[in-house]
């Protein structure tokens, strides 16, 4: 005997071995019990839930030799033919294939004949939604009122594709997608069984890739066996379905939050190496972080998810519950935007990249009072996660290298060196740029790390060990310019010197420019150091002494001090405007007309015709410029019906009578109401009474329907021609290898 397929071997042959739909198996269940008998039942459902299970077990509880049950005996004749599909009396009709309305007549017509062998007529109809309107429209009074002995069971996946008057004449059964547990719960029983070594992993991985259907489960079940010869492993069933371990996902999330760029690389190849299913990989890390929310909220449901519980926690208690959700966002964005990268590997690559990217702007944030001293607990959660990232890649433990922000003593006591000798060498001009190159030196040493520039209304946000540093710094090179005459004056003068007028007068123009080059270097260094520093009034320095700089050398008489005024943006219209200096006189005439109202402004020359040129396309245009009969429907002014009528025809005259041969393919739309307004509009043109005569024959030529297809055909061949012929045209085709585009000519 040939071998049965899983999915065949073990359907359900009572309801009682069906597997979930409680709710429809209690329903019919207790129908049959008490003899409450619809005639009409429609399954609803995904692929694979069991509709044409739970027909057939219903159709067996109909005709069962013992009588009407709910549980059929399974040994009578005909429980044995219904389950070898051979039984008479059920009818089973496939309605993607019969879906024409002569097939359900067909159906129909027997419908009121007596079954043969059985209790029940059973009409089976599986995928109903197929049948055609009109063979809805056939079953409708058969559905509504059929006879005792018949009974209709219709299945379908697509419930919304049936006719309201069909789900109105049926009793409906919505059958639920299988569940995970108990696709593996059905799974653990058969495979025991046939015989099969089985992991548990290897089922719950063939259950999630199932997606709800009994059916599917089992079709991948009898493929996993196959493939791996009656062993059923994880790894062999992740091999099969293109899956990954989910151990990647933890080893991903562990580098980024330990902010090892170089192992999250690694571990990206390691993936691409294997030929791994970056879509199946960002599915885990949603599971993960989902997995490590629920045990940071809702600690009880943790242990639902497929990780290891351990992992789960570690990761949880060392990353805070808002960065798991921004995580989360993140996967899903990028598992979104995957499909549009050049590649898989490069999209998965830049989105860890990205999630690793926010992990380091998070780190950097961190005020420096705060790292400024690393404590016990920041120093376990690098530990435990260093511990889970070599756990997970199988290799011995590396020194975890933590970056701190702790003052260094040698800097310290260097800079606070700097400061006394500034403060004991004498106040000279030479002495004061001496220091301020010394300063400068220190700063390009041992910069200040900041996470923005620090602006004038942000200096309250800077930490305050370093405002006081600043603060001291500023003074001190301050009281150094202020005690050699230097006006840079402090933050809070500078407001009030930009809105009164200065009253001291220099004396003499030398000395005036000597102390004027003096404030403006020291001013200019001064600010420079202060800006790399991030100390506050730093950019005020800044624009002062650009705007000395700016002023003429002569100007002596007393400078009101008033702020710069803030130069507004622009327009888009402005910012884009054409440059019409560089347009030719044409394209301006195009983009500019010159309007007719004014006749002194100057136009834009056209371009010069020769007197000599002739075109050498036809001037022909037109049927009525050399037909007469199409020259008079120009003068009438015919239009509609009548116009197409009179185009399609030829004219003769003969005295007062009028004769029109008009195709044949035009008599649809000939009428008396048209014959009368045709007969009047010609005795108009011609101011006197006039017989129209009107007769039909085929293929009448030189129509002026017909003339005007002939002129438009000889214009446009003619246009063809110049441009083929065109001397640069040929040049860019022989040189070019270009190709000229002939629905694009036009003959004007």
């Amino acid at each position: 005997m040939s071998y049965q397929v899983l999915a065949r071997k073990w359907r359900p042959q009572t309801f009682h071995q069906l597997v979930g739909q409680q709710h429809v198996k209690q329903a019919l269940v207790n129908a049959l019990n008490e003899q409450r008998l619809h005639h009409a039942y429609l399954f609803t459902g995904t692929r694979g839930v069991g509709k044409t299970t739970i027909a057939r077990i219903f159709a067996k509880s109909l005709n069962c030799d013992q009588g009407i049950t709910s549980n059929p005996c399974g040994q009578c004749s005909s429980c044995l033919d219904i389950e070898a599909g051979k039984f008479i009396d059920l009818i089973e009709i496939d309605a993607a294939s019969r879906t024409k309305v002569e097939d359900t007549r067909e159906i129909l017509d027997n419908v009121q004949y007596a079954p043969t062998r059985g209790r029940y007529k059973v009409y089976l109809i599986d995928e109903v939604h197929m049948l055609s309107k009109h063979s809805f429209n056939a079953l409708l009074k058969t559905l509504e009122e059929p006879p005792q002995h018949v009974k209709f069971l219709l299945a379908t996946t697509d419930p919304q594709k049936l006719p309201v008057t069909i789900l109105s004449r049926c009793l409906q059964f919505n059958l639920n997608a299988m569940s995970q547990q108990e696709i593996i719960t059905q799974l653990s029983d058969i495979l025991p069984k046939e015989q099969v070594k089985f992991e548990h992993q290897a089922l719950q991985a063939l259950a999630k890739a199932a997606d709800g259907s009994m059916r599917d489960a089992l079709s991948l079940t009898d493929q996993a066996i196959a493939q791996t010869n009656g062993d059923l492993t994880l790894v062999a069933v992740q091999q099969m379905l293109g899956l990954m371990d989910s151990a990647h996902a933890v080893t991903l999330l562990t580098a980024i939050a330990c902010q090892e760029a170089e192992t999250l690389l690694q571990a990206v190849n390691n993936i691409a190496i294997q030929n791994g299913n970056f879509v199946s990989v960002l599915d885990d890390l949603i599971a993960l972080t989902h997995a490590m929310q629920l045990a940071q909220l809702v600690p009880q449901a943790a242990r639902l998810s497929d990780f290891d519980p351990e992992d789960v926690a570690l990761l949880a208690q060392q990353i805070g519950p808002e960065k798991v959700q921004l995580y989360y966002q993140l996967l899903l964005n990028g598992k979104r935007d995957l499909q549009w990268a050049p590649e898989q590997k490069l999209g998965f690559e830049m989105l860890m990249l990205r999630l690793l990217a926010f992990e380091k702007t998070n780190l950097q944030t961190t005020s420096p009072a705060t790292s400024a001293q690393p404590t016990e607990e920041s120093n376990s959660k690098v530990g435990g996660l260093r511990a889970l990232l070599n756990k997970s890649n199988n290799t011995t433990a590396s020194t975890p290298v933590i970056k701190s922000t702790q003052p260094n003593p040698a800097t310290e006591d260097a800079k606070n060196a700097s400061q006394q000798a500034v403060a004991e060498q004498p106040v000279t001009q030479e002495s004061v740029t001496e220091q301020v190159a010394k300063v400068a030196e220190q700063d390009q040493a041992h910069p200040v790390e900041s996470t923005e520039t620090v602006q004038q209304a942000e200096f309250d946000d800077i930490d305050e060990a370093q405002q006081q540093e600043f603060s001291q710094q500023y003074e001190q090179v301050m009281a150094q310019a202020s005690e050699q005459g230097f006006t840079a004056a402090p933050e809070h003068q500078l407001t009030e010197q930009a809105h009164s007028p200065s009253t001291e007068v220099q004396q003499g123009e030398a000395a005036t420019q000597n102390l004027a080059d003096k404030e403006q270097q020291a001013q200019s260094a001064i600010a420079r150091i202060l800006q790399n520093r991030n100390i506050s009034g730093a950019g005020k320095l800044v624009r002062a002494s650009e705007d000395e700089a700016k002023k003429p050398q002569a100007q002596s008489a007393p400078i009101s001090q008033t702020p710069t005024p803030i130069k507004k943006k622009a327009d888009f219209k402005t910012r884009h405007k054409t440059d019409e200096s560089k347009l030719a006189p044409e394209l301006l005439q195009q983009i500019a007309p010159p309007s007719p109202s004014k006749e002194q402004e100057p136009q834009a020359p056209s371009i010069p015709v020769p007197d000599d040129f002739s075109s050498p396309i036809s001037d022909i245009k037109f049927a009525h410029q050399q037909d007469e009969w199409a020259h008079l429907i120009k003068r009438m002014g015919l239009g509609g019906r009548m116009r197409q009528f009179a185009l399609h025809s030829i004219f003769t005259k003969d005295g007062h009578i009028f004769k029109l041969e008009v195709d044949q393919s035009q008599q649809h739309l000939d009428s008396p109401m048209l014959r009368q307004k045709l007969t009047a509009s010609l005795c108009d043109i011609y101011s006197y009474e006039v017989q129209l005569e009107i007769s039909f024959a085929p293929g009448v030529i030189d129509s002026p329907y017909l003339i005007q297809q002939k002129i438009d055909a000889d214009r446009y061949q003619q246009a063809l021609d110049v441009i083929n012929q065109d001397t640069n045209v040929v040049q860019f085709v022989e040189e070019f290898d270009a190709t000229v585009d002939e629905n694009t000519v036009q003959a004007l």
